[in-house]
């Protein structure tokens, strides 16, 4: 079966402060200092993040509320859609929601639908890995 519109919620507890989260998610091009498999290059219209499989392009925040949460729009050759980082503080820690909305060009396949949720996954792990190295 092939989707042409591809949702994924996903979520995970962070042992940092929500404003130490916030400042890491805040800044796309640091992305790859602990999301494993993430790459940030420049591009046409701006920045381009590339996870999953994913190359989201023009990267750019349509929704802040520090500390709180981040709202992240993009567009490029794979499609269109928003990535938005929702953040809870949680004895003593963050649950970091991570929910994205793609808009693929072209019809994407299961391995691919899943191989992109489980790049989000590696980021809310990658994010908390970080966390616990530099508390």
């Amino acid at each position: 079966m092939r989707s042409r519109h591809v949702s994924t919620v996903d979520q995970g507890f962070v042992p940092a402060t929500a404003a130490v989260c916030y400042g890491r998610l805040a800044d796309p091009a640091g992305y790859p200092a602990w999301w494993p498999g993430a790459a940030v290059r420049d591009a046409p219209g701006g920045t381009a993040i590339e996870i999953g499989g994913l190359r989201m392009e023009g990267v750019r925040p349509d929704g802040v509320r520090p500390g709180v949460g981040l709202y992240l729009r993009f567009n490029g050759r794979g499609g269109a859609g928003s990535l938005e980082w929702y953040l809870e503080p949680f004895d003593g820690g963050t649950i970091v929601s991570a929910i994205a909305e793609l808009d693929p060009r072209r019809p994407w396949g299961r391995r691919r639908v899943l191989r992109f949720r489980a790049a989000i996954r590696d980021g809310l792990v990658g994010l908390r890995a970080f966390a616990e190295a530099n508390a």
